[in-house]
């Protein structure tokens, strides 16, 4: 049991209380450029949805801890979706290009790193648009040489044909 008492953060006038038990479970860490712009994020039409964006938030605040956890499964992630489900968002979020995923040596990793790229540009964006907004996800270039390096397995067609783009560009053939 934990020695503090009346568990509570504040900010600008306002309290949240939280109890005991949950400060001695821990807090997950998520970063706030996730959670303030996921949903500016477009890829063909297609934007994460909040039971989407979930999913990542469970895999954010097991991948955040300190030292690292192992990430759980899939299935073992404490989400009240069925296996379907999650099967389902995993497959968007490789079709919309906020996950690949690499296999080597019978190790999964999942790699956000696109993902917290276009966060990124949503989050310069929103400087120079009004109201909401949304963003066409893009290929981060280190992201893209992976692609090209052949380091993730099952790549959408859409991803693979932008990274030959991305190199073409970077090798002088893109246009001035």
């Amino acid at each position: 049991m934990s020695k503090r008492t009346n568990a509570k953060a504040q900010r600008n006038g306002e309290v949240v209380r939280y109890g005991d038990t949950t400060a001695d479970v821990g807090m997950a860490i998520v970063p706030r450029l996730f959670l303030r712009f996921y949903r500016h994020l477009e890829s063909d039409g297609e934007r994460l949805t909040d039971e989407e964006a979930m999913l990542l938030v469970h895999v954010l605040g097991e991948a955040m801890t300190d030292p690292p956890a192992p990430l759980p499964g899939l299935e073992e992630l404490p989400l009240a979706a069925s296996s379907k489900s999650r099967r389902r968002w995993l497959a968007k979020l490789r079709r919309m290009g906020l996950l690949f995923v690499a296999v080597r040596d019978n190790e999964l990793t999942w790699d956000l790193s696109n993902l917290t790229f276009n966060l990124e540009r949503a989050y310069h964006a929103r400087r120079h648009l009004s109201g909401f907004f949304t963003i066409g996800v893009e290929l981060a270039p280190d992201v893209a040489q992976r692609i090209l390096e052949g380091d993730y397995s099952d790549v959408p067609d859409k991803w693979c044909e932008q990274a030959q783009l991305c190199a073409g560009k970077s090798a002088g053939g893109g246009r001035p």
